[in-house]
């Protein structure tokens, strides 16, 4: 059950990290309509890797500590 909460956690706060991370590019002045499609689709794969990514390194921390 932890680690379906730590995957959805990690996919909202991955989307939210990639959205930011976009907008600031349109911020900084980049043309968004010349970007490649891999930075317009970016929260998207930047929330899917966190998803993934949060119960592994929880279940490494589990290891390391012994529970």
């Amino acid at each position: 059950m932890k680690s379906v909460l730590l995957a959805v956690g990690g996919f909202i706060a991955g989307y939210f990290l990639g959205s930011f991370l976009l907008r600031s590019l349109f911020i900084l002045g980049f043309n968004m309509s010349a970007l490649p499609l891999i930075f317009k689709l970016f929260p998207y794969f930047s929330g899917i890797l966190l998803a993934c990514l949060l119960p592994l390194i929880d279940s490494g921390r589990k290891k390391r500590s012994g529970d």
